[in-house]
């Protein structure tokens, strides 16, 4: 049993040094979706630790406020009494501001550390060691690019107190098509409905008892590395392979054995097959051809796959419709800058006590972050994405159209008048 509501957290406001030659890796990504047959291509917002060491995403100015405080705010106003936020020096210097005009003391910055230390295991540990959870504390999981979640509701998750890693996928039906996201799995809920989804953003996991997976600090690093479809090496394939099909690096016969108890015989071979044929004829990846698994099934294959005593995962698809938004590219950020010009307060319910705060700093100290629009423009230009910066916080585009955008408005305003936030 987990202390319940959980009230302490981590977001996550660092990632891995991409390594040299970024503009080339940028490049890469749309052309690999290209040849993917996608619609949307996105432009990742990469960095490195020398030349772009301080272009870190989660500091830009998204409605003329630093990115990772939504999420912070919206976890001040859920209740949480611990969160430790974890980036690098400028990071460091928003956070003090935030926390100084709001008067709140227990909400920590940890600084990431050198490049060479950059990884999401590195990130995790060192927020661990800042909130400092037990065996009976689920922690709340939150990435500084993912601004609209809900996390009030996600605090007072039905599954929280019986269930020690707690995932409220992202579906294609009820986070809606609008926002351009690739979906890699069709997961069946409890009742039988069906549904697109991809990784989710923000969750819930008693850290005290994942910690004991057969694969140390290291299993986050390989959930990190597998989240690209689209990467080079094909992380996401090695990273299953090695929860399911081995262990200690090696095919066992044990554990495969384990997996296809869990999926079922026919599933499990059904799923193979349809693999290896797409592989074998370059069958593009597409919503219909994509691995089936009930939700039920993937949770029993987590506990399974990390082999944890007593260790309870949960999977179910989110009614969020803004959870299923980070801001992994340009585009992205692009849209995300666009519904929030649309209607701001639906978007974003705390947006007008926030921007009322960044308004009254408007110089943060930090050359990223103040210098963000003349460094958006300057990438718009450079991968010819129509998009524009007129003035500080005001964004002219023509990626998305305005029924697309007004279509992912509607659905966050369903979501909205049903939930507190």
């Amino acid at each position: 049993m987990n202390h319940y509501p959980p009230t302490k957290g981590i977001q996550t406001c660092s990632y891995n040094d991409s390594g040299e030659n970024l503009e080339a890796k940028v490049s890469e990504q749309p052309r690999r979706e290209r040849a993917a047959g996608k619609e949307f291509v996105n432009h990742l917002m990469l960095r490195n630790g020398s030349d772009a060491k301080d272009h870190l995403k989660f500091n830009l100015l998204l409605g003329g406020i630093p990115l990772f405080l939504y999420n912070l705010f919206s976890m001040h106003k859920a209740g949480f009494t611990r969160i430790a936020t974890v980036g690098n020096e400028d990071t460091g210097r928003i956070h003090k501001l935030f926390c100084d005009y709001f008067n709140i003391d227990d909400f920590v910055f940890v600084p990431e550390g050198e490049p060479s230390d950059w990884s999401l295991s590195n990130t995790i540990v060192r927020g661990k060691r800042a909130v400092n959870p037990t065996e009976e504390d689920n922690v709340l999981f939150c990435p500084g690019d993912a601004p609209f979640v809900n996390i009030k509701e996600l605090a007072r998750n039905k599954y929280a107190a019986d269930y020690d890693f707690i995932v409220p996928f992202n579906t294609k039906e009820l986070c809606g098509s609008f926002f351009p996201r690739n979906y890699h799995f069709s997961l069946i809920d409890d009742v039988g409905n069906k549904y697109l989804t991809k990784e989710s953003n923000a969750l819930l996991m008693n850290l005290a008892k994942i910690n004991k997976n057969r694969f140390g600090d290291e299993l986050y690093d390989m959930a990190f590395g597998a989240r690209k479809t689209y990467a080079i090496g094909h992380p996401q394939q090695k990273f299953f392979a090695e929860l399911i099909f081995k262990s200690k690096g090696k095919f066992s016969l044990k554990r495969t054995a384990g997996t296809i108890s869990k999926i079922g015989a026919a599933g499990f071979f059904s799923q193979i097959t349809r693999y290896a044929l797409r592989q074998a004829f370059n069958i593009k990846e597409n919503d219909k051809n994509v691995p089936t698994l009930k939700a039920e099934s993937c949770a029993e294959l987590v506990e399974h796959a990390l082999d944890v005593p007593g260790f309870k995962a949960k999977l179910y698809p989110t009614l969020d419709a803004a959870a299923l938004m980070d801001m992994d590219s340009f585009e992205d950020v692009i849209f995300a800058q666009a519904i929030l010009q649309l209607a701001p307060s639906l978007v974003y319910p705390h947006y007008d006590e926030l921007k009322a705060f960044a308004d009254k700093i408007r110089n943060w100290g930090c050359n990223f972050t103040d210098n963000w629009h003349d460094f958006a423009n300057e990438k718009f230009k450079k991968y010819d994405i129509r998009a524009e910066y007129v003035s500080p916080g005001v964004l002219s585009q023509e990626v998305f159209s305005k029924d697309r955008l007004l279509g992912q408005v509607e659905l966050i305003r369903k979501y909205r008048e049903t939930t507190e936030f």
